[in-house]
């Protein structure tokens, strides 16, 4: 079938590989394997199919390397959830028409390829867990059309750089899960198209930037797990789209903000692993009972000699306290990417937002040193 342009065979039961004789389908433009997960074998018989412009692999056990491949015309690549390794190649950053990159869950183990040239189209590049090291290329921001980056859960170091703060287009931002330098948090303000921003276990220090509350588009804010210290700004209050807001395992004091009550539509608020105090009023005095978030846990568990809690809480669904190790001893990721395939958007209603223990480091546990999770005394 040599004139073949299409081909559709996904979210099957197909076992085996990709047949050599792929390499015939000289005119296909789009292949679509995915989600056929017994599909193991390597992917060279694809790599010379010139004519290609979208190419969907995602979830199957797929091996081999991206390196070699000649796709000019290419669009779309998606090689999610498969056990690709060696290194991403230099030329698919570079690639004048490529749009969408989606590499996330292999065993890519180099580095973020530099230099990184002006790429006029790139969208979406997703590596989550590729097993990426070295650092976040400075010249991050000459990809100036991404709308969606995903670094997170992987082996970086190094700092996040400033230049990220540049990328205005970006909706979605995740560096989440990395092993960065101690640094303050980026003064993010001016990305004010973010919905999703995950900056967990990223060794941020000091306080949450003053402006956050112009950032008010956004739906996830997850801080969970950094060094950050000082009052809760009240800021926050302005974010009134919030579906999700993770700010436990850190060193904050003072009180929960009065203009937390403005968040009307939180379904996760988590503020354990503080030394926050007083009360939660300005959650659980709602009138509306559907304004309480559904899941909401904080320190408002009496002592073990009936100590009075660091907050009192009486709509939380879980109550912690410094001295309950195992208490929300969750391994808590937020990291379920939006398919590019429905314009970069979760499902309405938060439906998509997913938290997960299965791609969590172990150092998320509680039972860790404070070192190693970025913690608290």
């Amino acid at each position: 079938m040599t004139q073949l342009t299409s081909l559709g065979l996904g979210d099957n039961n197909m076992r085996g590989g990709i047949p050599k004789s792929f390499e015939n389908l000289v005119e296909l433009r789009t292949l679509l394997l995915d989600g056929n997960k017994d599909l193991k074998g390597d992917i060279a018989p694809i790599k010379m199919l010139s004519n290609l412009e979208s190419i969907s692999l995602e979830g199957n056990d797929l091996s081999g390397n991206l390196s070699s491949f000649h796709w000019p015309k290419l669009l779309e690549l998606d090689v999610s959830n498969n056990a690709l390794t060696g290194t991403l190649p230099a030329g698919l950053l570079h690639h004048e028409n490529l749009q969408v990159l989606d590499i996330n869950r292999n065993l890519m183990f180099g580095e973020i390829p530099t230099p990184i040239s002006v790429n006029t189209k790139l969208e979406y590049f997703s590596a989550f867990n590729v097993g990426f090291k070295g650092t976040i290329p400075t010249h991050i921001n000459f990809l100036k059309n991404l709308k969606h980056l995903d670094l997170s859960f992987n082996s970086l170091t190094g700092t996040i750089p400033k230049t990220l703060t540049h990328m205005t287009g970006l909706r979605y931002l995740a560096t989440a899960g990395n092993r960065f330098h101690a640094q303050p948090m980026l003064p993010l303000s001016n990305l004010t198209n973010l919905v999703d921003l995950s900056m967990k276990h990223n060794n941020i220090t000091g306080k949450i930037i003053d402006d956050i509350g112009l950032m008010t588009n956004l739906k996830l804010l997850d801080l969970d797990a950094n060094r950050l210290s000082g009052h809760i700004p009240s800021g926050i209050g302005l974010l009134t789209g919030l579906d999700i807001l993770l700010l436990n395992r850190n060193n904050f004091t003072g009180t929960i903000p009065s203009q937390f009550r403005n968040i009307r539509g939180l379904a996760f608020l988590m503020l354990d692993g503080n030394s926050l105090t007083g009360d939660a009023s300005a959650i659980c005095d709602h009138k509306n009972k559907s304004f309480i978030p559904k899941t909401f846990v904080a320190d408002c568990f009496e002592g073990p000699n009936g100590q009075d809690p660091e907050i009192i809480c009486p709509c939380c669904s879980e109550c912690c306290a410094d001295a309950i190790a195992t208490c929300n001893d969750k391994k808590w990721t937020s990291n379920l990417d939006p398919s590019y395939e429905h314009g970069y958007e979760r499902a309405e209603g938060g439906e998509l937002y997913f938290f997960s223990n299965e791609d969590a480091p172990v150092e998320y546990a509680k039972d860790v040193a404070d070192d190693d999770i970025g913690g608290r005394d």
